[in-house]
């Protein structure tokens, strides 16, 4: 096994995202842990360039893959790299690191077992954070949801994408990031938005549990988009149709029209705090502003034993 080449850390960095890269090869079964794709290529290079300035940042000297092999240095590195990160992205971003190290010793990079151990160890926290999280019915929270599920990339530039495909998407896709509806309640208001638009504003759109959303205000510019479509009666795709544009245009397989709506929220809970909102309050107002119905769903809970009664004697 070798050590990385080059004299400084930025070559070494350098020297292992090229011992990685296998772009026109295909993979050899569930063993090949190389870089295929340039997804993948973006993650590894942004770990190789943590570590390297977490190395600099630390007066090390020597080997970046020696120092890797390192558990409490790598602990270190993750606890430090991941403390603002979400559950879910840390548990990615580790597991990114540890299909990466098999990647560097298949490449017959030495790196020792102490990184497999700070690896474990990591991932260990991170399940009994959310076991956590989910016993106190907080990671099950929709704020929460929205805040693991909020889209990064920038949002004109994706409405401009699906606007490309199909313009009645983009209007609902607009609808959705722009005052947090659901797909259903979205889709609705552009199928009949002579019903829901009046002098400018979005009113009497009905949200879960019978709650209706307050007035929103609408720009000119998705007005009008939203009146041609209804003028020209041009029909509106199938809610499967709107969720397949998404996943094209984002090149997310994973992703689906209540992440638009997810990141309206956290959206909006993050320009709050911005303002030094109480916490608290902030969480009050988003979940207001975006027709929450979760009342009905705590009183349903606490009477589920009588609605059972209540469901066997009309059934018999």
């Amino acid at each position: 096994m070798a050590n990385l080449r080059g004299g400084n850390f930025n070559k070494q960095a350098k020297d292992a995202f090229c011992r990685l890269a296998q772009f026109r090869q295909g993979r050899h079964g569930g063993t090949d842990h190389f870089t295929h794709s340039d997804g993948l290529a973006k993650k590894r290079e942004m770990y190789l360039r943590d570590f390297k300035n977490f190395a600099e940042k630390n007066n090390l000297t020597g080997k970046l893959n020696i120092w890797m092999g390192d558990m409490d240095l790598m602990l270190q590195f993750f606890q430090e790299r991941t403390d603002s990160l979400s559950l879910k992205t840390k548990k990615d971003y580790i597991s990114g690191w540890n299909t990466m190290t098999k990647a560097l010793r298949q490449a017959n990079i030495a790196i020792d077992e102490g990184i497999d151990r700070a690896i474990d160890i990591m991932l260990y926290k991170i399940h009994q954070s959310r076991k956590e999280l989910k016993n106190k019915n907080e990671y099950l929270d929709p704020i929460n949801r929205a805040i693991d599920r909020k889209i990064t990339f920038p949002l004109i530039e994706l409405l401009a994408d699906i606007e490309k495909i199909n313009q009645a998407c983009a209007a609902i896709a607009q609808l959705q990031l722009t005052f947090g509806f659901r797909t259903g309640e979205a889709f609705e208001i552009v199928k009949n938005p002579t019903k829901y638009i009046k002098k400018g504003k979005i009113t009497g759109v009905r949200g879960q549990g019978g709650q209706y959303y307050s007035p929103k205000t609408i720009s000119p510019y998705l007005l009008e988009k939203i009146q041609i479509l209804y003028h020209k009666k041009i029909p509106l795709p199938s809610q499967n149709t709107y969720s397949k544009i998404l996943k094209k245009v984002t090149g997310d397989s994973k992703i689906v029209p209540t992440d638009l709506r997810y990141t309206f929220i956290a959206n909006r809970l993050e320009e709050k705090l911005a303002q030094n909102a109480d916490y608290e309050q902030a969480v009050r107002e988003v979940k207001e502003e975006a027709c929450f119905y979760t009342k009905g769903k705590i009183w349903i809970q606490e009477t589920q034993s009588f609605w059972c009664l209540l469901l066997f004697f009309y059934h018999i």
